[in-house]
């Protein structure tokens, strides 16, 4: 996954729309003041419970600042990329507000609130130059998907993999956002279409090569895994691929130099992902709820986790977890249907659920791992969402979680 040589044109990408609006967050917080305004609350929201949280849970926080006090005369910081982001800036927040010192590195500044250097981590010298005095860093810097219209796979690459790679040069227990994206192969596409509840573990396609066999999500209730061959089991696009290819970096560096590296993959937990979801039908707090089942976390349960799982990078090195609200069924209990699926939860909250809920559910990200070793329990699953509601609690009503 080089770059082209000096003089050499681009490849084609068929991925970019130059002449589409850009659909990234920060483009779409500068266009939409509603927008805006909702993910200010959601990240403030998010900022004072995890604070709450983690206060209580002053084990955690005390192991972390241990680790970074050791060897050294004073405390160390953490290094956070993407410090600007929807998921950084609280993030950033949390910790200061826990007494953990923060350099906060983005190439969007936001006038100094959250972002201490502003730089990109492709450029290894700005990257080495802002990680003096840290003990550690939290790679949630990246493109995503929403980027892909306006940035060529070459910027991908460049940010995605080789980011990461200076990143883990500088050879600091790290925490890598990664992402569920990159599992949804088109096999698993495929499938769901065909109306088969997918189950993602983390343990889906954890090795130190970019692998094209194994269908990256085991049927509800059965082993997980599976067979296939060629693309249909590669990423579906260059955010996936190369988010994939960075996870690779990370498990390299973690098997073979026993750096202290630890990868988290979120789910959906952008508020905005539902502007271009299928459940045109809905409005967005329907969305997030029903997502709830299998598909989303909550921002605050996202920050919480990677305070811990940063707490805990020596004891879990290498180890890869997905994050999720807490799926109310078993495995066991699970179909491979994913209609008898959604009938199972509509059984269970049929008479107390207002909202529309969906014919089918195709998905479930299995977070139980997570919650095990992270000592992890997410604050919003479907059943406190459905519980609210039934209050109308504005959190809720107006999809601010």
């Amino acid at each position: 996954m080089s770059q082209p040589k000096p003089g050499k044109s681009k490849p084609h990408d068929s991925e970019l729309q130059l002449s589409a609006s850009p659909t990234d967050l920060h483009s779409l917080r500068k266009q939409d003041a509603s927008l805006d305004t909702r993910c200010a609350k959601i990240q403030r929201n998010a900022t004072n419970q995890a604070v709450e949280v983690l206060t209580n849970a002053i084990d955690d926080v005390n192991v972390l600042k241990t680790f970074l006090r050791a060897g050294s005369k004073s405390e160390l910081a953490v290094l956070v990329t993407g410090s600007s982001g929807y998921l950084g800036r609280p993030l950033v927040h949390t910790l200061r507000q826990l007494g953990i010192k923060v350099v906060g590195f983005d190439v969007v500044d936001n006038d100094g609130e959250t972002v201490d250097v502003v730089g990109s981590v492709t450029n290894l010298k700005v990257v080495q130059s802002a990680a003096h005095g840290c003990g550690a860093v939290i790679h949630a810097g990246a493109l995503h998907a929403p980027h892909a219209s306006h940035h060529h796979l070459d910027d991908f690459i460049a940010v995605n993999v080789q980011g990461t790679q200076n990143i883990l040069s500088l050879n600091l227990p790290t925490l890598y956002t990664s992402t569920t994206s990159h599992t949804i192969t088109n096999d698993v596409k495929r499938r769901e279409r065909m109306g088969e509840c997918c189950w993602f573990t983390g343990a889906e396609h954890t090795l130190t090569s970019f692998e094209s066999g194994g269908s990256g999500g085991g049927s509800g209730g059965g082993s997980g895994g599976g067979s296939g061959t060629g693309g249909i089991n590669l990423p579906r696009n260059k955010y996936g691929r190369t988010k994939r290819q960075a996870e690779i970096e990370c498990r390299k560096a973690a098997r073979m130099n026993g750096q202290d590296v630890v990868i988290l993959r979120p789910p959906r937990f952008f508020c905005e992902d539902v502007l271009c979801s299928d459940s045109s039908d809905q409005s967005i707090a329907q969305t997030m709820v029903i997502e709830l089942l299998g598909r989303r976390a909550a921002l605050v349960d996202v920050i919480i986790a990677h305070v811990k799982a940063l707490a805990r990078v020596n004891a879990l090195r290498g180890k890869t977890y997905t994050l999720a609200a807490q799926w109310p069924f078993t495995r066991e209990e699970t179909s491979t249907d994913g209609y008898e699926v959604a009938r199972m939860v509509q059984k269970r909250w049929g008479h107390r659920y207002k909202w529309k809920f969906p014919s089918v559910i195709s998905r479930v990200y299995d977070s139980s791992a997570a919650r095990e070793a992270l000592e992890w329990t997410p604050l919003w699953d479907f059943e406190r969402a459905v519980a609210l509601l039934e209050k109308d609690d504005p959190i809720v009503v107006g999809g601010l979680f």
